[in-house]
């Protein structure tokens, strides 16, 4: 049985709240614990939008690097509260995400409407390691950007080898070790910051 959530996943949690039941992965039972969690006892600062989260510290690196190399345009792969975060800094956005619904939400907010290009995109098979035309090559054949946020889907090492194609400068990686630490960073990409990879080659 699939996760009642994310729909990819298998659900490892089953439990029954007010006589319906739920199935989720680890994953998305972790966030609703979390949620639950801090719903009651305001414990943290993370800023929890969808099933995901954007924590300030995460933030501050993303910030001051655009801030400091005068980044202005940002492709996200996987993207949500941190797509209003960019716009907010004055970003313009190329998205890509594996949930089609949750393309279809995120484009009627209208704090990001006319700053972010979303796309929804099948998630590609895993083991793939070389995809002959990537998912966002695919849409843009012939464009590079400064800077790529990677934040899904749960396996993300087919997003990460876009990320190395169509990345000039930067790549963070929000959630790393989820398939890709076998070949990233690697020769030609250095960490610079948490989180964050420049292109040295």
């Amino acid at each position: 049985m699939k996760c009642m959530i994310c729909n990819v996943e298998e659900a490892c949690e089953h439990f029954t709240v007010g006589g319906r039941e739920f199935h989720l992965c680890g994953f998305d039972a972790l966030k609703v614990a979390t949620f639950a969690h801090n719903s009651v006892h305001h414990g943290v600062i993370n800023i929890n939008w969808g099933s995901g989260r954007i924590d300030y510290g995460s933030w501050t690196t993303i910030r001051n690097a655009l801030r400091k190399y005068g980044i202005k345009e940002v492709l996200e792969i996987g993207f949500g509260l941190s797509t209003e975060l960019f716009v907010n800094e004055g970003m313009k956005v190329t998205g890509f995400d594996v949930y089609e619904q949750h393309v279809n939400v995120t484009k009627q907010l209208s704090t990001i409407a006319n700053e972010a290009t979303l796309h929804y995109y099948p998630e590609t098979q895993i083991g793939i390691t070389e995809p002959s035309t990537g998912f966002v090559r695919a849409v843009y054949p012939n464009r590079k950007w400064d800077f790529v946020f990677v934040d899904g889907p749960h396996v993300r090492t087919n997003e990460v080898r876009e990320a190395m194609e169509v990345s000039n400068r930067f790549i963070y990686l929000h959630d790393p070790n989820l398939g890709e630490e076998t070949f990233f960073p690697n020769q030609q990409w250095r960490e610079i910051g948490h989180k964050l990879y420049e292109r040295i080659a």
